[in-house]
């Protein structure tokens, strides 16, 4: 009943790479077959630390078997036997054949390979598919070997590896990270379905790629069968996941569209009834207008009205009946001034009638009149220029200089006259004016432009004279001869001055009587005498240039 310690001597058997009869292959095989469907009825692994050691043990290849089995031991020596006759050599292998055996031996040795790496869920699927493909290539030896370990890889897959043991605990600790990856796999699941209950699809899809990233992360803990149908349910979540974000997704932008026509319907309601409001204000202002006859107004109204609602009926009628108002309010204005207005034109002409008492009279703003007349326009000074010369002329100070500077007699005159001053003393000292030449002028209450003639008469000679002129409201003092280069050449218009009026000494008497008698007499004859004296005596008269002459001078 020690089935631990037969699964051992069994397996130690077959991997021992002893030279065995077909009928004791037969025999071992089916020992170790029968305690596997043991192992498989019971849920254990019988001899838990005696089946992994010799698991450990480097396996012994046989003349048949494949490349991965250390060198095979002596045949131990057996009593002689009676010859037998000699087998019929079996026939050769076609290339097919060959192929097929090549490729089973070398998925067995890649089983083998996962099996000592510990990756039993592939070597389970690498030893079923060397089974299913090296029937009739693979040695009985090979496929027992094979089938032992893909029992034992499906009970290791089941956690039911009794404990204790280098390996024993290897595979505890795989079972514990295998419990432990499930574990978080089905909880980030689990995350998931709640996330996407409550509507949070980004969070659903986080825990989702979380638990298939756990999963990715311990494949090698679980069997082939068992990881893709767990990254199924990982990769089916991820698809319910995403149809229900584009549901959700398709539902927000039907709502946000309702809500948006919703919205827009109120506005256009509360405009409306803005719109409402501001026409009944503004009818009403348009009759307060018209009430004060202020038709001009309550038209602008009215425009203001047709420009809230063009098709207003009120403030079309308002308009037209405004439009009206407005002429017969002007033409009763006009009515009311045009009787007026011809009685003050009758008598502005009744007293144009009125003969003059002199030889020409002006009008009283005939300055204003002249500062109107267009062509051409008289010279004016600019009004900062009149500002300076004013301050010049009103000024009216008394001075009192002994043998005192010239600069210092000029910066007390802009002192006292509040005015900016510009001295050109390069110009001043060409014609001998320095700024330490000496100024005597005592004076009482006399203009600030007296004083300032007086000072630049004193300081300068009589042929070299020093000046002063106003230029864009500053003073400039320089000489005569720089002043004149910045003169401006005006022309006046003086033929109103040029009308000589002869003047009539010898005027005639006139008795109209004598006339009219002379002319009786004569019956009405043409002829007769002249009035006037000095007939045919011609008056002399000065030329234009002349009196033109005069004018300048």
């Amino acid at each position: 009943g020690s089935y631990a310690h037969a699964k051992a001597d069994l397996e130690l058997i077959t991997r021992s790479g002893l030279a065995l009869t077909n009928a004791q292959r037969g025999e071992v095989a089916s020992c170790l077959s029968r305690i596997r469907a043991l192992e498989l009825d019971r849920g254990e692994s019988f001899g838990g630390d005696i089946a992994l050691l010799s698991m450990m043990e480097p396996a012994v290849a046989n003349k048949t078997g494949w490349n991965n089995a250390r060198r095979a031991q002596p045949d131990p020596v057996e009593p002689a036997q009676a010859p037998e006759a000699e087998p019929v050599p079996p026939p050769a292998e076609d290339m097919i054949s060959t192929a097929r055996r090549l490729e089973a031996q070398s998925v067995l040795a890649e089983a083998d390979m996962a099996w000592g790496n510990a990756k039993y869920a592939e070597a389970q699927r690498l030893y079923r598919q060397a089974i299913e493909l090296g029937r009739g290539y693979l040695s009985a030896d090979q496929v027992a070997l094979a089938e032992s370990r893909m029992t034992e890889a499906a009970v290791v897959l089941r956690g039911n590896l009794p404990s204790g043991g280098v390996l024993g605990d290897d595979l505890n600790t795989r079972s514990v990270a295998r419990q432990q990856t499930e574990a978080e796999f089905v909880n980030a699941i689990e995350q998931a379905e709640s996330a996407m209950a409550t509507g949070d699809m980004g969070k659903a899809r986080d825990y989702a790629s979380t638990a298939k990233l756990t999963l990715n992360q311990g494949r090698d803990l679980f069997d082939i069968g068992t990881f893709e149908s767990m990254l199924l349910d990982a990769d089916t979540l991820l698809a319910r996941i995403n149809d229900a974000e584009e549901r959700q997704r398709i539902s927000e932008i039907e709502r946000v569209k309702g809500g948006a026509a919703r919205k827009t319907v109120l506005e256009r309601a509360s405009k409306a009834r803005e719109v409402d409001d501001k026409i009944i204000g503004l009818i009403e202002s348009v009759r307060a207008h018209q009430a004060e006859q202020n038709y001009e107004k309550a038209l602008q109204e009215v425009d203001r009205i047709l420009f809230l609602d063009p098709q207003n009926p009120a403030g079309k009628l308002l308009r037209d009946v405004l439009a009206d108002l407005m002429i017969l309010s002007r033409y009763q204005n006009i009515s009311a001034q045009r009787r007026p207005s011809y009685v003050k034109e009758l008598l502005d002409n009744w007293e144009a009638s009125v003969m003059p008492n002199n030889l020409m009279n002006f009008p009283a703003d005939w300055k204003n009149i002249s500062q109107r007349r267009g062509d051409p326009m008289q010279f004016s000074e600019s009004a900062v220029n009149r500002a300076v010369l004013a301050a010049l002329e009103d000024k009216r100070i008394p001075v009192d200089f002994t043998e005192n500077n010239i600069e210092d007699v000029l910066t007390f005159i802009a002192n006292v006259g509040q005015i900016e001053m510009d001295v050109d003393w390069p110009s001043l000292e060409d014609i001998g004016v320095s700024r330490e030449s000496p100024v005597s002028l005592r004076l009482t209450n006399v203009p600030l432009e007296t004083v300032l003639d007086r000072v630049l008469e004193k300081a300068s000679e009589a042929d070299l004279p020093a000046g002063w002129a106003v230029t864009d409201g500053v003073l400039t003092i320089a000489s005569d001869e720089v002043l004149r280069r910045s003169t401006v050449l005006e022309i006046y218009d003086i033929r109103d001055l040029l009308i000589e009026i002869p003047d009539y000494d010898n005027a005639p008497e006139f008795d109209l009587n004598t006339v009219f008698q002379l002319g009786g007499q004569q019956g009405g004859g043409g002829g007769g005498t002249s009035p006037f004296q000095d007939q045919g005596t011609d008056i002399e008269r000065r030329d234009r240039q002349e009196m033109v002459d005069d004018l300048v001078d």
